[in-house]
């Protein structure tokens, strides 16, 4: 199913879209006639316990972001900070390679 995308109307005047692609980024968007309104990712990071900076494939929306270690959630400014033009996040030491970081977010 990568690389699929899925269309299902829910309304008449909205539609949802989903998304997904082989790096594992599910990515819905609910549209409007008027064009899209909000769209929502979900990406698992690629952690190789050296690396500390991570960009994801959209810019989030401020407020949206939602962080996940091993499905527990994490706390922004304690576990991770969040990149000031909101392209990502910063850890202070590298997660480790065993250890799954998974990210949640809005953009437009």
């Amino acid at each position: 199913m990568f690389n699929d995308s899925i269309e299902v109307a829910i309304t008449e005047d909205a539609v949802i879209n989903v998304t997904i692609v082989e790096t594992e980024t599910i990515a819905v968007a609910i549209t409007t006639i008027e064009g899209v309104v909000l769209a929502f990712a979900n990406e698992v990071l690629d952690t190789d316990g050296e690396e500390t900076s991570f960009t994801f494939e959209q810019t989030f929306l401020s407020g949206s972001l939602m962080v996940f270690k091993n499905g527990i959630f994490a706390k922004a400014g304690t576990e991770y900070t969040e990149k000031i033009d909101k392209s990502g996040i910063d850890f202070s030491e590298a997660p480790a390679s065993d250890d799954e970081w998974e990210v949640r977010y809005a953009y437009v």
